[in-house]
């Protein structure tokens, strides 16, 4: 259950980051809907006993039921390579300076050496 929490919880930073829209507009909602999509999947998969006595794991139906709509809208919006990059465009720290990428920028100083 974390690897479909990690994709939401990326979804909604996407969300934050580029779209800068509310989850509903953006790739939150299709990512829990595809995630309930999946435990209905899930479910049917263990009443009809598809594959047979045994149980089939939650991530076979979970993960591409979320991926796939998640792919599909960023294609069809053009933030596909973005969204696969990581690179979110501008955005503001917690100093509230904007910056151009998700990793720090590196600084112009020295780093001060440690007395021995």
């Amino acid at each position: 259950m974390a690897l479909p929490g990690l994709l939401a919880a990326f979804a909604r930073i996407a969300d934050l980051r580029i779209r800068k829209q509310a989850a509903i507009a953006g790739y939150f909602a299709p990512a829990v809907g595809g995630y309930c999509v999946g435990l209905v999947l899930t479910y049917l998969a263990l009443l009809f006993e598809w594959g047979g006595d045994q149980g089939q794991p939650a991530l076979l139906y979970l993960v591409p039921s979320m991926l796939i709509p998640l792919v599909a809208l960023a294609a069809a919006r053009g933030e596909l390579p973005a969204l696969w990059a990581g690179e979110y465009g501008k955005h503001r720290d917690s100093n509230g300076e904007e910056s151009e990428h998700l990793v720090a920028p590196e600084s112009d100083h020295e780093p001060e050496e440690l007395p021995v």
